[in-house]
């Protein structure tokens, strides 16, 4: 067989594999989106019952059978809002076409399908999309919209125009691949194409003209005369197609060690827990590295033996664990899982075809794989360095006292020499309200927000017209206040990882509960869903909010009779947060469940959630009447962005209001405070009336307005203290935030602790 025959029949058997894959992928039924309106941006409504929206859809719909809508009910209400759809026609809207949908109250907008009757419009028919709110129940509706623009124009609220773009829908089509390839799905129209293009090349790689041509450049040698004497001659044909029987072993001499297979995936878990040691422990990826370990040597071992050595099996072992961990990191914000069709279709394929091209070829799967062993050694030593900078960094912190934080020695003086004595019948209740992005009222100079601050002041708070915070970045900033000192560090707001990881470290474990729990407080903390306010290390309760309900448990640190059974669960558990978090990097994100090696206590509300605000808001109206004395930590990551809430109260349907969504406020930032103002004031009025003793109350934001940078105004924040018998009197005009809690302490428990100069770090934030 000449030399060229070889290589290109098995190119074209590859390339036919990829083509029959990319085909075979097509035949599955699958739907399509026929025609769409456009990507959601905002929303119609509220459509209240016996109210209806309409919108005329686009011409050339061919076969209307399913469409889909974006909607969303009241989500302060439990009932549905049941809505009846029509398809009414031509100018006297004749109704042709009827369906129901019950549309469920959510803070989101969620897709429904409305299913008719095959109708096919004639052309140039106006179809009209009708939605109806019955009277069935008393809830209303919201439903999505695009951008502005199109021939039916906007959608129509009872029958009156509105400026906004027209309703989002999709008409969507039932077939097969095939089917979706050819109405324009333009995913399995690529994948088509890319099927008859390699069946294309296939056949001309394996065709007689090809060889022919392969035979001719493979012989083909010429010789060049210089000087009388004959030159060397010259090869002309490319290496690439000389075909030589491969040595089943390495040439003589060299080593048959491979360590990149266990290397790659090594360094992508090293890689993982170096970037996440805040939210991650590092004992959670012992038996997930264990697992993944013995699944690298059991490939290895198997492909060992179907591609007859040990260079090319280590060699394609690693070219999958390349694909596998590198995958989630191409696809991590997607929301949808991947086309699995296109993954078995493109997929198998390729690695048949790979595994061809390297059975048997050990000399070239050696040199690669010395390549691939240097590189990976190299690779593996970057997070190897950084865990140790931290660990280290992190001993000698404990070792010689190095803290992040500058001012804590005579903190810790306080605590070592014991604190005052006070019977607990004594103690006030504490509560702290730590809000987020919340400014000044003026500041901006347009922002008005007198009203509130009167309500508070008629309510006893001292509310300080001028208080800032020292930082412009919620970690800095929270993490001062509560330890009372300021950070040590040349950047504010700019720190490394190492530095983050000190700053969280301080957070979890601050001075306030530490003082307040030797004083025989009880430290409740409410969490945020924010890593660094998600939890503390000195509350003896944690309460946190999930889909499922309210969780109320304890510190992992708090019970040191439990610590070590936790960590041994933890570290030899496949549902631990490692697992869960690390599988979504990889190829298992578009196979597994994304719950299926979820932590037990990790199913929570994100910080972003509007439920989690909700039933942060509920858990709070029911302070107040446990035993005291109690010190509550609440931090709600609100009034910041995004803006969920309305004046009214009412959820934005695609995560967050727009400026211009209600006229009669500046912004979605002061019409998300209103709201907030008024729950803020059912709260403290549900404390104060259940309190038997009058308690100690802090509110107090963050930072001021967001998105400000270098800017004094950046500092301005609210600020309101409720504290009983004249505990105001230590409180001046423009205190910091490290101040308040060393001024709260001095007056009401005695504890000697001098305020600090009153700085502010201007930074990015």
């Amino acid at each position: 067989m000449p030399l060229g025959d070889a290589r290109l029949r098995l190119a074209a058997a590859i390339l036919g594999l990829v083509s029959l894959g990319l085909l075979l992928s097509l035949l599955p039924r699958t739907s399509f989106v026929a025609r769409s309106a456009g990507d959601i941006v905002d929303a119609v409504g509220p459509v209240w019952p016996e109210q209806s929206v309409e919108q005329v859809l686009d011409d050339g719909l061919g076969v209307v059978s399913e469409v889909r809508i974006w909607g969303a009910a009241g989500a302060g209400r439990d009932e549905e809002a049941p809505v009846v759809a029509a398809l009414l026609r031509g100018p006297d809207r004749e109704l042709v076409r009827q369906d129901r949908v019950g549309i469920k109250a959510s803070h989101l907008l969620q897709p429904y399908v409305l299913e008719f009757a095959p109708y096919a419009p004639v052309p140039g028919e106006v179809l009209t999309l009708q939605l109806w709110v019955t009277d069935e129940r008393r809830n209303h509706a919201i439903f999505g919209t695009t951008e502005a623009g199109g021939e039916g124009g906007g959608p129509t609220l009872n029958l009156n125009a509105t400026d906004q773009g027209p309703l989002a829908y999709d008409v969507i089509w039932r077939g097969d691949g095939w089917r979706a390839a050819l109405e324009g799905s333009w995913l399995d129209l690529m994948r088509l194409a890319g099927g008859i293009a390699a069946a294309v090349v296939a056949v001309l790689f394996g065709s007689p003209g090809a060889r022919r041509l392969s035979r001719v450049l493979g012989r083909f040698q010429a010789a060049v005369v210089v000087g009388g004497a004959t030159a060397d001659k010259l090869r002309l044909a490319t290496a690439w197609l000389r075909v030589q029987r491969p040595p089943l072993e390495p040439t003589a001499g060299r080593r048959s060690f491979y360590v990149f297979p266990w290397l790659i995936p090594a360094f992508a878990i090293l890689h993982f827990l170096a970037t996440n040691l805040i939210l991650l422990r590092a004992y959670e990826a012992i038996l997930p590295s264990v697992v993944i370990m013995a699944g690298v040597t059991g490939v290895f071992v198997a492909l060992r033996i179907v591609l007859n050595g040990a260079a090319p099996a280590a060699l394609f072992t690693g070219m999958l664990g390349i694909i596998f961990f590198s995958y989630g990191h191409i696809y991590i914000t997607d929301v949808e899982q991947p086309d699995w069709r296109f993954l078995l279709g493109i997929g198998v394929p390729l690695i048949v075809g790979a595994a061809m091209l390297l059975r048997g070829r050990i000399d070239f799967a050696h040199r690669i794989g010395r390549i691939l062993n240097f590189a990976s050694i190299v690779l593996i030593v970057f997070p190897i360095l950084q865990l140790l900078q931290v660990l280290v960094s992190t001993q000698t912190q404990q070792r010689e006292d190095n803290s992040i934080l500058a001012n804590s020695a005579d903190i810790k003086g306080q605590i070592n020499d014991g604190l005052s004595a006070i019977p607990s019948h004594d103690l006030r209740d504490v509560y702290v309200i730590q809000l987020d992005g919340y400014p000044r009222s003026g500041s901006p100079e347009s922002f008005d927000n007198s009203a509130f601050v009167q309500e508070l002041e008629t309510r006893g708070f001292y509310v300080d017209p001028h208080a800032r915070s020292n930082y412009t970045c919620s970690v800095w900033s929270i993490t001062s206040s509560l330890n009372m000192s300021y950070i040590q560090h040349p950047r504010p707001c700019n720190e490394s990882l190492v530095d983050t990881y000190r700053i969280y470290d301080a957070a979890l474990d601050h001075a306030l509960g530490r003082m307040l729990t030797r004083m025989g407080y009880k430290y409740t903390h409410v969490s945020s869903g924010w890593q660094m306010t998600a939890t503390s290390r000195n509350a003896e309760e944690i309460v946190d909010f999930t889909p499922q309900g309210r969780i109320i448990s304890g510190y992992v640190d708090y019970d040191q009779r439990s610590q070590y059974r936790y960590h041994w669960q933890r570290a030899f558990s496949l549902s631990n947060r490692f697992m869960s978090k690390f599988l979504k990097t990889t190829l298992a994100k578009a196979i597994y469940r994304p719950d299926a090696f979820q932590a037990v206590d990790h199913y929570v509300d994100t910080w972003t959630d509007p439920r989690r605000v909700l039933d942060w808001m509920d858990y709070m109206n029911e302070l107040g009447a446990d035993a005291s004395p109690q010190f509550v930590f609440a931090h709600l990551v609100k009034p910041h962005s995004p803006y969920s809430f309305d004046q009214f109260g009412e959820i934005a349907p695609g995560g967050a209001w727009s400026d211009e969504h209600d006229p009669t406020v500046k912004s979605a930032l002061y019409g998300q405070i209103i709201w907030l103002n008024s729950r803020l004031l059912e709260i403290i009025d549900g404390i104060l009336a259940r309190s038997s003793m009058k308690p100690i109350i802090v509110i107090m934001s963050d930072h001021g307005i967001e998105n400000c940078s270098f800017d004094p105004m950046c500092h301005d924040i609210l600020a309101a203290y409720l504290l009983p018998d004249n505990g105001d009197n230590p409180m001046y005009e423009g205190i910091t935030s490290v101040n308040v809690f060393r001024a709260m302490l001095s007056q009401y428990f005695g504890v000697s602790l001098e305020l600090l100069d009153d700085r502010i770090f201007l930074s990015p934030g």
